[in-house]
């Protein structure tokens, strides 16, 4: 048993790196962007990061019970799941003509950039400045916003402990040590709590009707940290020190939130449930540290400037009534699971772990 319960923790380990590093250049590389100033830096970053950011947060609203059912007073379940939110093809793209930008236009005449999750075409950004003493507009600098992943699914994974206690309830944990990817830049962790009860008990007229009825909730917090890399350009008066740039990150802090109604049926070997259910999620988005943004001086001469902890984004999910279906297979302590979230976006999870009582 406790052989089993190392091998389901390393494998959530395992795949919460694995689920990063595609996305990881991008991530950090996207700290770029930051050189277009705090105004266009927040639209620009903001819509580059809008799939990942929903699709994690609703992703850790999935994959809370494997059935309507609940545990025996201290049984428990230890299950590794993994989640992918099936993002909508309109968040692959966004366009330039629906921000406000104030100093930053592509140099090529796009009229579109890839999201995190778009297309492998990154796009070339200038930034321009009026020459006070010319009274023209001059480029002072380029930035590449990075290319998309090319992939619709943003994954997450964890492992969670079910126990049961009193009055056939069941109580629930989730947690990831914050986790040092030191390879490629990367510290995630993540922690959630829950709860599943059986409120058939609670109503005479299907007390003994051989159904499950209960009802279920689940909280989590997921919290991703990636190294940025922002330096002055060439060509422009720098008086900052070379270590002003050091210590850049940008950090990802996703929630997610679920009310449910379960049904359903256990016969041996196999459970099935549907539902519904109410979820919320948001996501912040932060970059910190001191990074340079080109400007020019009274003197019309390209000059650095510093904006300290420039971002602070908040992305409200999309997803809110829900639609739940799952099915697992029990082999004596061993379980296989499936679940689907259908909403806005769609969420689908395989599980694996071992049941007791």
């Amino acid at each position: 048993m406790i052989r089993s319960t190392r091998i389901l923790f390393a494998l959530s380990v395992l795949a919460l790196a694995l689920c990063f590093k595609p996305a990881h250049a991008q991530f950090g590389d996207a700290g770029e962007i930051l050189r277009s100033g705090v105004n266009d830096a927040e639209l620009l970053l903001g819509e580059y990061m809008r799939p990942a950011a929903e699709g994690f947060s609703t992703g850790l609203n999935t994959g809370w019970f494997t059935t309507a059912g609940t545990h025996s007073l201290l049984g428990f379940s230890l299950t590794f799941r993994a989640n992918v939110s099936a993002m909508p093809s309109n968040l692959k793209t966004f366009q330039f003509a629906d921000l406000a930008l104030e100093n930053t236009r592509p140099v090529d005449g796009s009229t579109s950039a890839s999201t995190i999750i778009g297309p492998k075409n990154g796009t070339t950004m200038g930034i321009f400045g009026t020459n006070p003493i010319t009274n023209a507009e001059q480029e002072l600098a380029r930035f590449d916003i990075p290319e998309g992943i090319n992939f619709s699914y943003i994954p997450t994974a964890m492992a969670q402990l079910n126990v049961g206690i009193i009055k056939n309830t069941d109580i629930s944990f989730r947690y990831m040590p914050p986790v040092s990817y030191s390879q490629i830049g990367l510290e995630a962790g993540m922690y959630g709590v829950g709860f599943k009860h059986d409120i058939k008990q609670w109503i005479p007229v299907i007390k003994y009707v051989p159904i499950d009825v209960s009802l279920a909730a689940g909280f989590t917090s997921f919290t991703a940290t990636s190294e940025a890399n922002v330096q002055p350009g060439s060509g422009a008066i720098n008086t900052y020190p070379q270590n002003h740039w050091d210590d850049q990150e940008i950090s990802l802090n996703a929630t997610g939130t679920n009310v449910n109604l379960l049904v359903g049926k256990s016969i041996p070997l196999v459970s099935a449930y549907v539902g519904v259910g109410y979820e919320t999620s948001s996501t912040t988005l932060k970059a910190e540290g001191n990074y340079p943004v080109e400007g020019i001086n009274a003197m019309g001469m390209r000059e650095i400037e510093s904006f300290t902890d420039p971002i602070n984004l908040s992305f409200d999910g999309s997803n809110s009534v829900r639609g739940l279906a799952g099915v697992r297979l029990k082999f004596f302590l061993l379980t296989v699971s499936a679940d689907v979230v259908v909403a806005d976006v769609t969420v689908g999870s395989l599980g694996l772990g071992i049941s007791f009582r």
